[in-house]
């Protein structure tokens, strides 16, 4: 399976006072906030370090699992915006993750853990009044780019062009929430996937479906055929042949233009490729370990074209287009 864990959007998190900085993955898609060992973490002589005394953690996860100690301490988010006690793990094993971000701080709904999660400590401090986040991003072909936004208890209406498409969420698995919902596919004038569930995630750098509907989506490609290095699909170089690839989501047509379904060439070589002239999908396969997640995973590709919103206190996720949609 094709490994682009290089690639993720993160927030500067400072832990303890005076802070250290985390880069800390946004995840949507995993349930618990780490640091990584790979710059440390030093408890401040301020002591709003806390040890939770007999309490440890291990997270496994598709491809890799960390484990470690349970610590409480001082997030700051922003100049004005700290939050006392929350609690993390600070990993003291990990295997099979790659440590180029410091950590992760997952967004995800609340199951009734007895661990508060990220937005749970927030609306705990009263500094938030709704239960509801939303996130923006758009195209890249260069690593360290700040381009994306989070919006906490809100939404950002300079972000998005016209309607916003509110959908349910539904609980695929008792007591394991996620920001889970229903869609079609489409490819052209093809029907892929129908009345399939699956998740957004913003820890995913590709867009995952059934292997049967990737199958078809190959077959609709002539001259497409799978890289050794990458695992990817290779596209032929009459790309802009392709046709476009839709997400039907409450009865609105969601576009991935040709080119909105390729990666960036610029950053083939996080692929772990020495080929900077081909063109790859982002389109790829849901890896076995993943059937609890559904029939597909929406990450980055789609996420830089479409502003999304998620709003716990109601159980829904908006999606709207945005001037992004189809920038090729």
């Amino acid at each position: 399976m094709p490994n682009t864990t290089q690639v993720r959007y993160t927030v500067s998190v400072g832990i303890g006072s005076p802070p250290t900085f985390y880069d800390l993955v946004i995840d949507t898609g995993s349930r618990y906030t780490w640091i990584s060992d790979r710059k440390g973490y030093t408890r401040t002589r301020t002591r709003t370090s806390v040890r939770q005394r007999g309490k440890n953690f291990a997270i496994n996860y598709v491809r890799g699992s960390v484990r470690g100690m349970d610590y409480k301490d001082l997030f700051t988010v922003s100049p004005s915006l700290s939050i006392p006690n929350v609690e993390f793990g600070v990993a003291t094993s990990m295997e099979g993750i790659q440590a180029e971000v410091d950590g992760n701080n997952p967004i995800t709904p609340n199951n009734g853990e007895p661990t508060p999660k990220f937005m749970d400590n927030l609306l705990a401090q009263n500094m938030l009044n709704w239960n509801i986040f939303a996130l923006s991003f758009a195209p890249v072909t260069s690593q360290g780019f700040v381009n994306g936004q989070l919006t906490l208890g809100g939404i950002n209406p300079a972000k998005f062009i016209g309607y916003m498409n509110w959908v349910n969420i539904i609980d695929m698995v008792p007591d394991s929430k996620r920001w889970s919902f229903g869609l079609a596919i489409a490819y052209g004038g093809q029907w892929l996937q129908q009345s399939s569930v699956g998740i957004m995630d913003s820890g995913e750098s590709l867009i995952r479906i059934r292997p049967e509907t990737f199958q078809a989506y190959a077959r609709s490609i002539p001259g497409s055929q799978i890289d050794d290095t990458t695992g990817l699909l290779k596209i032929p170089p009459g790309w802009r042949s392709m046709q476009s690839m839709f997400f039907i989501i409450n009865g609105l047509w969601y576009e991935l233009t040709p080119g909105a379904q390729l990666w960036p060439r610029e950053l083939n070589h996080l692929l772990g490729t020495n080929d900077n002239e081909s063109y790859f999908s982002v389109i790829t396969t849901l890896h076995d370990q993943d059937s609890s997640i559904g029939d597909f995973i929406l990450g980055y590709p789609f996420m830089q074209r479409f502003y999304t919103v998620y709003d716990e206190s109601r159980s829904k996720i908006g999606f709207a287009y945005t001037p992004w949609t189809y920038v090729n």
